[in-house]
């Protein structure tokens, strides 16, 4: 295990043993990314600094590169996935379990009813597949027909169609 302590341009950095990282806490910041600042000037908004092999506790200037902080946390996430494999799925499926649990609940219900107070289903006009009238509903996905009726008629005659 790497030391509890580093020194870099006369200041200390602790090692924060819940991320790993080195901070120090008079300058607020992680060392990889004082040591870059000190060598390449300010990190431009939406990267971060990189440790090459990845070592938190290796923050040499050679082992630390600028990545566009999308592309950084991709590789993370890669990685990640191939060190751990089915893991995510293991995770998506209890999180199905659980959400599909909640909105069950009565506390669920409640903010489903909410939701629909405040952001309720507009009507909107639709044109009869059969009888070509226009007619007014909530959407739902399978409007086609303004009545039982019309919906019946149009089955009849595409099955005799046939």
């Amino acid at each position: 295990m790497s030391s509890k302590y580093q020194y870099f341009n006369g200041l200390k950095f602790t090692r924060d043993d819940k991320t790993g990282y080195y901070l120090n806490s008079t300058i607020r910041k992680r060392m990889h990314r004082y040591v870059w600042e000190f060598y390449n000037g300010p990190i431009p908004k939406g990267y971060d600094i990189h440790h090459k092999d990845e070592d938190k506790s290796n923050n040499d200037i050679s082992n630390l590169e600028m990545v566009r902080k999308g592309k950084h946390q991709a590789d993370h996430a890669k990685k990640w996935h191939e060190r751990h494999p089915g893991a995510a799925d293991n995770n998506l499926k209890k999180a199905r379990e659980e959400a599909k649990n909640w909105h069950r609940s009565k506390e669920g219900i409640e903010w489903h009813k909410e939701q629909i107070r405040r952001n309720p289903i507009k009507e909107q006009e639709f044109v009869c597949q059969c009888c070509k009238k226009k007619y007014i509903s909530k959407p739902n996905g399978r409007n086609r027909f303004c009545s039982e009726k019309c919906k019946a008629k149009y089955y009849r005659m595409k099955k005799r169609a046939r």
